[in-house]
């Protein structure tokens, strides 16, 4: 069995791009610490989405946002320019919670809209008006 579920904070910004196939991928880094006091260490594991999911993880995620994931370990070998192999863990994301509210904006203050703005005008009522 290959799953993997982690919650920690998003330690850059989302890194995204475009396939050949139009396709979204994002990519990005998430803190986890481990132990307390002095034994406290933090595990730096990177991360992938694809399609929506990347989509929605780069829309609504940025660095020290809190997520929690679900997915698979995915380890891949490769040459490196000057003939050394390497090896690549990453988790393929499945599935994300954002644990955080939504992405700040530029004056770094939570996006708010107000959910009564189609209701029109507020009413007052006095007590008067009540039935009982």
């Amino acid at each position: 069995m290959n799953r993997v579920n982690i919650i920690g904070r998003l330690v850059k910004n989302v890194e995204s791009r475009t396939t050949i196939n139009n396709e979204m991928v994002s990519s990005f880094t998430i803190a986890v610490n481990e132990g307390y006091g002095e034994k406290q260490r933090t595990n730096y594991i990177d991360c992938v989405a694809f399609k929506n999911l990347a989509e929605n993880i780069s829309n609504y995620c940025e660095k020290g946002s809190l997520v929690a994931i679900e997915g698979k370990l995915n380890t891949s070998i490769y040459e490196t320019q000057d003939g050394s192999k390497r090896k690549s863990v990453n988790v393929i994301v499945e599935k994300a919670m954002f644990l955080d509210s939504k992405k700040k904006t530029a004056d770094n203050t939570a996006e708010k809209e107000d959910p009564f703005k189609d209701f029109g005008e507020e009413i007052q009522l006095s007590d008067e008006d009540l039935p009982f």
